[in-house]
């Protein structure tokens, strides 16, 4: 996770993913149920990230609140459908 200050004045945190797309299909990579600090937020919701078969994909995800103590969110994989295919436990990171 990294820091950003924006001109000194709004503070806002990165998480930073890197995904691999291991299938001959292409899939998209979603972040849901997304929560700092025990209360529920959009901004690390819904956010897509596109993967071509066989590709890596780096990604960086703003979320305009800073953690005191923890990020919680699933990531969900969809096929070119947007049918879920696959998602994972609550992934937590303590600050």
């Amino acid at each position: 996770m990294n820091k950003i200050n924006d001109s000194g004045v709004a503070k806002e945190e990165n998480l930073n993913f890197k995904f691999e797309n291991k299938t001959n299909k292409e899939i998209t990579v979603q972040t849901t149920g997304g929560s700092i600090d025990d209360t529920m937020v959009s901004e690390i919701s819904g956010i897509s990230a596109d993967m071509q078969p066989k590709k890596n994909c780096q990604k960086e995800w703003m979320i305009d609140k800073v953690p005191k103590k923890k990020v919680e969110f699933k990531l969900k994989v969809l096929n070119k459908q947007f049918d879920t295919i696959s998602q994972t436990k609550t992934i937590k990171i303590k600050m």
